[in-house]
């Protein structure tokens, strides 16, 4: 077995976005773990981790009773589509949120995009970029991954 928790052995069949990758695939810089608000590097280093791995953890790493929440839900039942069927409990997460928002705010709306923009074109909602004007309708919580649009 491959030990690739320092540095694989080929970096070149994955592309990293936002990454200048020839200058990273030079001089790697891996994280190996995390703990809390910090990454571990291959080295022992802690690094700070300080956009809470891109707003999708911000509880912080490996905490055991987020851990536990989440091998319990993948024992249960790890995905159910919301395409004419669903699960108990996305109902039940959905009106503990209607619960504590604004006035108004009376439905959730579930997506894996963090791109708002993006995600306005493809639900058609009025936006600066989209060109389409605001028609009166329900508000609707969209919550796209961890992060929670109005």
């Amino acid at each position: 077995m491959t030990d690739t928790t320092t540095v694989p052995n080929d970096l070149n069949a994955f592309w990293m976005p936002f990454t200048a990758n020839r200058q990273f695939k030079k001089q790697p810089r891996m994280f190996v773990g995390a703990k809390d608000m910090h990454y571990t590097t291959a080295e022992g280093r802690e690094v700070l981790d300080g956009t809470a791995g891109l707003w999708c953890c911000n509880a912080g790493h490996c905490r055991p009773k987020i851990t536990e929440a989440i091998q319990n839900q993948a024992a249960e039942l790890d995905y159910a589509p919301a395409f004419q069927m669903g699960h108990p409990k996305a109902f039940q997460l959905a009106t503990r949120l209607t619960d504590i928002s604004p006035k108004g705010m009376d439905h959730v709306f579930f997506l894996p995009i963090l791109d708002q923009n993006r995600l306005k074109q493809r639900l058609r909602l009025p936006s600066p970029t989209s060109g389409l004007k605001a028609k009166p309708h329900a508000p609707v919580l969209l919550v796209a991954n961890a992060a929670i649009m109005a």
